[in-house]
């Protein structure tokens, strides 16, 4: 398990501040994607959309994708609303400045090891943060195999937060 994750401001989709109260005790799934949302983007989000909406219980958890570089909140409101599955727990997001971004993304990315520098950040992964927003793994939505775990990861952090899902 890694160290907990400080949130910078973000704006969601409706040009409001993600409000951290939203985020405590629940369940994150964190996506960093690329502005403009690309096909490889788009790939993800359905995936996403696919594996996640199988889950249930979305009181528990929360999707929140967040733009890797500028993006306008009527452009962050046409993807979601283009892409948004109907559980109603998925938030679309952009960083409040660069610096704000710079420093999350190498948190999450880069102090963890999974790259050694910001160009090499993979925009197929997402994160799976525990409901005190320490991150607990990273799954690669191009692997069936990540995505059923990641399910599977998300169930049991909901059931039982103390326990590591790797151990079971």
């Amino acid at each position: 398990m890694y160290a907990s994750l400080p949130f910078p401001e973000l704006r969601d989709q409706h040009g409001n501040e993600v409000d951290r109260s939203v985020l405590d005790s629940r369940v994150l799934v964190l996506d960093i994607f690329s502005n403009p949302c690309d096909e490889s983007c788009s790939d993800k989000i359905s995936t996403l959309n696919n594996y996640l909406n199988r889950i249930g219980l979305n009181d528990e958890w929360i999707l929140l994708s967040i733009a890797n570089g500028p993006m306008s909140q009527v452009e962050l409101k046409e993807l979601s609303v283009k892409n948004l599955y109907k559980g109603g727990n998925w938030h679309f997001a952009s960083f409040s400045n660069d610096l704000a971004r710079e420093t999350f993304v190498n948190a999450l990315f880069i102090e963890t090891s999974q790259v050694k520098s910001e160009s090499e950040i993979p925009t197929s992964k997402v994160a799976l943060l525990d409901q005190n927003q320490k991150i607990r793994a990273f799954f690669d939505t191009r692997l069936q195999r990540d995505n059923k775990t990641l399910q599977d990861a998300i169930k049991l952090l909901i059931q039982e937060p103390h326990i590591s899902w790797k151990e079971q």
